[in-house]
């Protein structure tokens, strides 16, 4: 099907059908859909489009796979402690929004057992930090007098390798996020959803 514009009319000339149908398939031809190698958006103001990255290959055989919010670790040869890093990925302001929220990395040393998560903290709500805390101490809802104080949402856990000392990452967040309201024990809280 060939997809023309009508032709420019004059004050006085009529609407024909045909011109209009052909301006509609024409508009219509414009809109991207999802396809092989990127993901299309459609948004109020036009689309986003959004290329996917293939898994990488790495020495040695196997793959990589590269997502928002991915935690890799490297290991501080002469002190032997394992620091986190985060392949920072996009929290929108709500599921409908557009709006990206601020997100601050503060990790450090990283230890057996400990949850890298975003952290939102009632009381800097215009910033969600990326931090690791030790499993034990891991709650998703701080709650102070039965308010919410902080929410946190798991990106991963790190886990030691056996009876060894190596740590590896067990990965819990792959897509990027909106900011929601959920339930928590009958306590409203903010937290994040994967979009």
């Amino acid at each position: 099907m060939s997809l023309k514009l009508p032709s420019e009319v004059k004050r006085g000339d009529a609407v024909k059908h045909t011109d209009y149908n052909d301006l509609i398939r024409f508009v219509k031809s414009l809109v991207l859909r999802k396809g092989r190698g990127y993901r299309v958006k459609h948004v109020e103001g036009g689309q986003l489009i959004d290329l996917v990255q293939r898994n990488q290959p790495v020495s040695g055989g196997g793959v990589v796979s590269v997502h928002p919010w991915r935690v890799t670790l490297s290991l501080d040869s002469e002190t032997g402690e394992y620091t986190a890093a985060v392949m920072m990925g996009e929290v929108y302001a709500g599921l409908s929004q557009v709006e990206l929220v601020p997100v601050m990395l503060d990790l450090g040393v990283v230890q057996d057992g400990d949850v890298v998560h975003l952290e939102y903290d009632y009381e800097t709500a215009d910033v969600i930090s990326v931090k690791s805390v030790a499993g034990d101490m891991w709650e998703r809802v701080d709650l102070v007098n039965g308010v919410a104080v902080r929410t946190r949402y798991p990106l991963a856990r790190i886990e030691a390798v056996g009876d060894t000392a190596a740590l590896s990452v067990a990965q819990m967040a792959r897509n990027n996020l909106a900011e929601v309201v959920g339930c928590f024990n009958a306590v409203a809280a903010r937290t994040f959803t994967p979009v």
